[in-house]
Parts: structure tokens; sequence; C-alpha cells
């Protein structure tokens, strides 16, 4: 959920950043259709998996991997939630979800020649590391499954590096083999930051206000992966305390070490609660437990809070694109503009959190609630986009230039 300042432009709205029976139902609530294919990179661009050999081992490719595994975490189901400006494309499985295994069994089978003829091109200390990884995902076919994705797509060598110059491998290896706190569980701590790094978009809040920080979770894992996974780690790590490529320390919430009856993953319930902290600033103290800055009684961020966050994950500024920084009359103009923007931006490989009222007009037609969406891409009139809820989803231009509040912009693009 967004927090959003008091001011003539945008006042302040009641919680809406999370699922809520009366708000927004899920997608999952609406009876399925059809099964329909759908390849991820009709809404992620960048994604699509490199071109394999003509006669690859077993005979399957990296797209088939790829595919076949976005069939296991991500279910196509094209319905139009109540809400009624939005249609969920696909609705993705949680990592943690058990219901995932049998089909992961029949996958990793499939996917063994290929698996073992990129495993030969490594060299014997990545090979020792890959080992480190697999094993801690050894009760959870889906992560296992997830690895073997990220190994054959080579995600885990190679650029985009951590911070710390890390590849995802080592950085994955690390987590797998230095110590983490006490009350942290190793393999279910791997296995779902892979999941989560394999197919971002499944990355969910579930019922805490923290769509803000969710989103930015999406944007990593799918833009900067290693960086990603060297916070988590950090995190996870006995001190609980990690500098973000800014510099700036961030540290590990109380109770998040533990499940906190969310259904959020390891990872995410690391992730998001000290991000909250760190967005609220230096006079506010976040608490998990009750999903509220304790201080003011408020919940989620607002555009300040967003610009630190992202500020601090890729050390460079956003560039703020804020409807309430312009008069009524401008604003139309305005909005016109910010879409140019966010179409170059996401179009040319970069998403773009953008923040907007969310749900049904009321009686007066005035939305009350606000959310974060991840924009990945822009076709024609269709705004396509990462909901935090778990969910791949679309909605008309029409519809974002309608409701959209501000957006943050990455410095390279835009």
């Amino acid at each position: 959920m967004i927090r959003t300042p008091s001011s003539p432009s945008i006042p302040p709205t009641a919680p809406a950043g999370k699922p809520q029976a009366a708000a927004a139902p899920r997608a999952a609530a609406a009876p399925s259709p059809a099964p329909v294919r759908m390849d991820v990179d009709e809404l992620f661009i960048g994604t699509t998996p490199p071109a394999s050999a003509s006669n690859p081992p077993g005979g399957r490719t990296a797209s088939d991997v790829r595919r076949d595994a976005e069939t296991l975490w991500l279910i196509a189901k094209p319905v139009q939630p109540t809400d009624g400006f939005r249609t969920t494309l696909r609705d993705g499985r949680d990592a943690n979800s058990p219901g995932n295994a049998p089909l992961a069994k029949q996958q990793l089978a499939s996917n063994a020649p290929l698996e073992q003829a990129t495993l030969a091109k490594l060299d014997a200390a990545q090979k020792v590391a890959y080992e480190h990884i697999k094993a801690q995902t050894e009760q959870d076919p889906a992560a296992r499954l997830a690895l073997q994705v990220l190994l054959i797509e080579g995600k885990l060598i190679g650029a985009p590096l951590a911070d710390d110059g890390k590849t995802l491998l080592q950085t994955l290896d690390r987590l797998a083999s230095e110590p983490i706190h006490a009350s942290l569980k190793r393999g279910e701590l791997v296995s779902d930051l892979l999941q989560e790094i394999a197919l971002p978009s499944i990355i969910n809040q579930h019922n805490k206000g923290t769509c803000t920080v969710s989103t930015l979770q999406i944007l990593m894992a799918l833009t900067q992966p290693a960086e990603y996974a060297r916070i988590v780690a950090g995190l996870a790590s006995p001190q609980g305390s990690v500098n973000l490529a800014n510099g700036d320390a961030i540290l590990r919430e109380p109770g998040t070490e533990t499940a906190d009856g969310t259904r959020r993953t390891a990872s995410a319930r690391l992730w998001q609660a000290s991000l909250m902290e760190y967005g609220n600033g230096d006079k506010t103290n976040y608490d998990n437990a009750k999903d509220v800055h304790v201080e003011t009684g408020g919940q989620g961020l607002g555009q300040t809070g967003v610009q630190r966050v992202l500020s601090g994950l890729i050390d460079g500024k956003p560039r703020l694109l804020d409807i309430g920084e312009h008069p009524a009359g401008q604003i139309d103009a305005f909005k016109d503009s910010m879409l140019a923007t966010i179409r170059q931006s996401a179009n040319g490989g970069s998403p773009v959190p953008v923040a907007l009222r969310w749900g049904k007009p009321d009686a007066q037609g005035k939305i009350h609630g606000v959310h974060e969406i991840l924009v990945t891409r822009i076709a024609d009139d269709q705004v396509y986009f990462s909901n935090p809820w778990g969910t791949e989803d679309r909605m008309a231009l029409t519809d974002l230039k309608k409701r959209i509040i501000f957006s943050n912009v990455l410095p390279t693009s835009g």
C-alpha cells in the first residue's frame, strides 16, 4: 500500500494496497477458463531465453525449459477481477507451495541431459558452488527446478553482478554455505529465493501493506538478481545487517526470521520488512507484526519513501514523476508525458514502479484505494504489469492515465 501525503492534490486514502475481500478480490476466486499458453516475453521485455543449438541434449532447448517451468508456477487464467479495470493474465503459485512438487519432478527428469551438458561448461569452482546450492533444494523439487532453469538460461554466471562484484552463483553459494541466523531454515530460504529469481512475478506481499517494497523486490529479482540475493543473504546473516548499493546499512526486522502468519516466503519476509523500515526514514519505526509505522499509525510508503528505497538499491537518483507537483490545469498534459516516459523505459527493458488509484469508484466517482505495481511493457493501448499480489495483469492505457499518481523511473532510461 502507498502512504500518500496530506496535500490538496493527493489526499490521504484508506488502506488498499493489500488484498481485501471488499476492495479488490483476487482473480483466483473467479471461475477458471480453459488454459491459455502465454510466453513470458509477452509481459516482460528481455526475458526470452538464449537461442539453443539445433540438436540440444535430450532434444530440449532453453526455450522449452522456460516454457514448461512457467506452466508450473504461472497459471494462465485470463479473467477480469471485480475491480473492473484490469485483467489477470496469469496467477502465480507461491514459491513455497507444496503442490508444485509432482510436475517439478517430471520436468527435472526431462531437463537432466541439458542440465548436465550446461554443467560441463562450468569450471571446477563453479561446479562445486552449484552442488552446494543444489544440496539445499533436496526437499523442494520446485526449487531444484528453478536452479536448473537458471543454470540452463545462463543466469547464474556473468552479468549483472552484485554490488560486491559476485555472480548470482557465487552469491547463492554464500547463502548455502555461510552461517545464517539460527531461527532461519537455510533450505527453505535458498529454495524460496531461487524460485523468486527464476519467476519474479510470483513474489507476493500477501496480507501486508508492503506493495511498494514488494514491487521493488520484483524489480530487483528481474533486473538485478545477484544484488537481490546479496541483500537477502546479508539480512539472513547472524548479524542481520547489509549495506545497500549506496552504502546505507539496513537491518533485519525482529520476528522476520520465522513464519509470521502471512504465507510470505522467507526471503519476502526479510526483504519487505527491512526495506519498509529503511523507507520510512530515521524518525519512524516500522512494526512488522502490526504492519504499521509506530509513531504515526500509518501504513505503506509514499513518494519520498519509495524514492529513498530505490535510490539505495541502485545507488542513483530515480526520476520521480509526480502529478502532485503540478497544478490542476497541467495534470492532463503531464500525465501524457509521464506515460510516454514509462513506455520508453519499460519497452527498453527497464520496468517502472508506478503508484495508482486502485479499486472501484464510489458513488461520487472517487477511487479511495492506492496500490503500487511494476509496469513491464506498454503495447498499443495496453499496459502489462506485475502485481505484487503474485499475478501478471493488464489494463488499458486510458485506465492507467486516469489512475496514475506517481512513478519512479530508473536514471538510465526515460
